[in-house]
């Protein structure tokens, strides 16, 4: 049995001296590492920086055979990774106490060293509550917010968890009151807080409430800013945020040279006859004298558009429909072309697929208000381009004799495009098994005696009944407040992260739902929070471009939502990338580019080419001797997706 071979390091020696010790051992070892001294530059016989003095007699080793220097230089400031930690010199190197160090070589972490660094009669993790873990390099004195004691009586303990702790190191966890709920005029602009003051308790307010604040959470009274001070600054008979469409957000300083909103200006901007997204009554007898501006899609568009042919009233195509919302053609309102647009077939009066059923809605062929040909249950919306041959998880038929037929009802069919009702996927949340054993069936529980009512409860591990698992009851989703913190599961316990989630008790903090400020941008939470996609973000962001109110980009168009170079909330970009279908690159590699010349765009915008559609492909794809419109007569145009029909 040999010796337990321990990695090299620092050792205390009576307490006077921190030498450096190798211990070698045999091949039994205790899964820790030796260190080969035999090629480091302090122990390998050579003069490696040519001073004619070697390893250890040489200044620049600083009596440490570890050193991974001669050069006189410290190695906690040579630049160099001396011990190939990962991290270079004092500031980044936990072995580097100061510049001046000698060795990068580190200490071991106080929290696992068998001392009391700090003095509190309390020896590393876990018992020092100064130690997250074995590997923290300080122990400190136990102070408020790490002391894992409710030192204000909130039931929140240390920081990250009370609102009163500012960081660990906060000897307080005393909660300060918000600034629009303490009764102090904080900015100075003679009002206060979020309810206002009643000074001499008679039950009314003798100071106003400040317009700064949004509530009486809000952690910053501000002081009043044009957007919010209830005044008329710029003359246009418009008041603030909400009503002056010149202000932004109810922070906007400049009710005067705001961005203005065409859409909602009382001006006909693009002077084509028509005002606004509402309209306008030019005489104030409540109707509309001048029509609303079909280039509006609402009342905050920053522009109208001039009359194009999928917004102006006109059937340019002759085919009885107008406009983008009625003819198919037109993929957006701004769509400049009704005539050679996409064919919408789930809405175009065809039997396309030749299976007698038509459009997503059926066919009244008569006029009598009657459907007289059934829908077609290849389309999904009307606004499907294709109708599909009848398909299993769509024909009607139980194909495979279990009961249940097609898409929505067959769990086996995970689409209504899915061709196969026999092999498919078993969805255990709609199969009316108890499959996790837990006593509970489903995600809409199950009536076993048909009378109309639940005889065995929802399983609540089913989010939807699409979910493909039943999941036993875990913490997050067992109906009891496991952490006794008054919550209870995902969607209610912020500590709970997903419906999965098995520990209810030591879960991560949601800040989007914890009703604190995290970010410091006096918003709190989900919605408020722009930072917040959801409740359960662990994370608010503090303001970003793409929630910071301003047009960065200068295109008239502000935050996720509206401006298209927002992909989300905290996208920290709003600058545009240029459509494929007017970048000037051949994106889909067909020997095209950009509209019109690329028949896979439909509008200058498109963001996307999409290869030849099968009528204009060079190809005789239904093997009729007919070759693309207009040669082959099933073609409808060069976009026109199929050949065979």
């Amino acid at each position: 049995m040999c010796a337990r071979v321990f990695q090299a390091g620092y050792f205390l020696l009576a307490g006077l001296l921190a030498l450096p010790v190798v211990v070698f051992g045999c091949s039994e070892t205790t899964n820790v590492n030796t260190i080969d001294t035999s090629n480091l530059p302090c122990s390998d016989g050579e003069d490696n920086d040519d001073d004619g003095l070697i390893d250890l007699a040489d200044p620049g080793c600083f009596g440490n055979p570890l050193s991974g220097s001669e050069a006189a230089t410290p190695e906690c400031s040579d630049g160099e990774d001396n011990d190939g930690d990962g991290f270079i010199d004092y500031g980044s190197d936990f072995g580097c106490g100061s510049p001046e160090g000698a060795s990068e070589v580190d200490l071991p972490p106080e929290c696992g060293d068998g001392a009391d660094n700090d003095g509190d009669t309390l020896v590393d993790f876990p018992n020092d509550p100064g130690c997250s873990s074995v590997n923290d390099f300080q122990e400190f004195p136990d102070i408020g917010c790490q002391d894992g004691i409710d030192n204000d009586g909130d039931t929140l303990i240390d920081y990250g968890q009370d609102p009163g702790c500012a960081s660990r190191f906060d000897g307080d966890e005393t909660d300060s009151p918000p600034e629009c709920n303490d009764d102090i005029d904080n900015d100075g602009d003679g009002a206060i807080d979020f309810d206002g003051l009643d000074i001499d308790g008679d039950g009314l307010i003798d100071v106003p409430p400040d317009k700064g604040c949004a509530n009486g959470n809000d952690g910053f009274e501000f002081p009043d800013i044009q957007c919010q001070d209830g005044i008329d600054n710029d003359g246009d008979g418009l008041t603030d945020y909400g009503d002056d469409p010149k202000c932004s957000t109810p922070l906007d300083p400049d009710e005067i040279s705001g961005l203005v909103v065409e859409c909602n200006d009382g001006i006909d901007n693009d002077e084509d006859g028509f005002i606004d997204f509402t309209g306008l009554d030019t005489d104030g007898d409540g109707l509309i004298d001048i029509a609303p501006d079909k280039g509006c899609a609402s009342g905050n568009d920053t522009l109208e558009f001039p009359d194009i042919q999928c917004q102006d009233g006109i059937d340019n195509d002759g085919n009885g429909l107008t406009d983008y919302g009625e003819d198919p053609k037109c993929s957006t309102p701004v769509d400049p072309d009704e005539i050679s647009g996409l064919v919408v077939e789930c809405n175009d009066g065809i039997d396309n697929d030749g299976d007698t059923f038509i459009d997503f809605t059926g066919l009244d062929t008569d006029g009598d208000g009657l459907i007289d040909i059934a829908p077609d249950k290849g389309c999904a919306s009307g606004g499907d381009t294709l109708e599909f041959p009848d398909i299993q998880c769509q024909d009607g038929i139980d194909n495979d004799g279990d009961g249940l037929t097609d898409y929505g009802e067959d769990p086996k069919c995970s689409t209504p495009l899915d061709p196969d009702e026999i092999s498919g996927v078993v969805i255990e949340c709609n199969d009316g098994i108890d499959n996790d054993g837990d006593g509970f069936i489903d995600f809409t529980g199950l009536d076993t005696d048909g009378d109309g009512l639940i005889d065995i409860a929802p399983d609540k591990g089913c989010a939807s009944g699409g979910d493909t698992l039943e999941f036993p009851d875990i913490q997050c989703q067992d109906g009891i407040d496991n952490d006794n913190n008054g919550q209870t599961d995902y969607g209610e316990d912020p500590k709970c992260s997903s419906r999965l989630d098995v520990d209810e008790i030591s879960g991560v903090v949601v800040e989007c739902n914890d009703g604190i400020d995290n970010d410091g941008d006096t918003l709190i939470d989900f919605p408020a929070d722009l930072g917040c996609s959801g409740f359960n973000d662990t994370f608010e962001f503090p303001d970003i471009q793409c929630q910071d109110g301003i047009d960065n980009d200068g295109d008239g168009l502000i935050d996720y939502g509206r401006d298209p170079g927002c992909g989300f909330p905290a996208d920290s970009d709003e600058t545009d990338t240029t459509p494929e279908c007017r970048d000037g690159i051949d994106n889909d590699n067909d020997g095209q580019t950009d509209y019109p010349n690329d028949f896979g765009c439909s509008f200058p915008d498109d963001p996307r080419e999409f290869p030849n559609p099968i009528c204009s492909d060079g190809i005789d794809n239904d093997g009729d001797m007919l070759t693309d419109f207009p040669d082959d007569l099933q073609c409808v145009s060069e976009s026109d997706p199929r050949e065979d029909i």
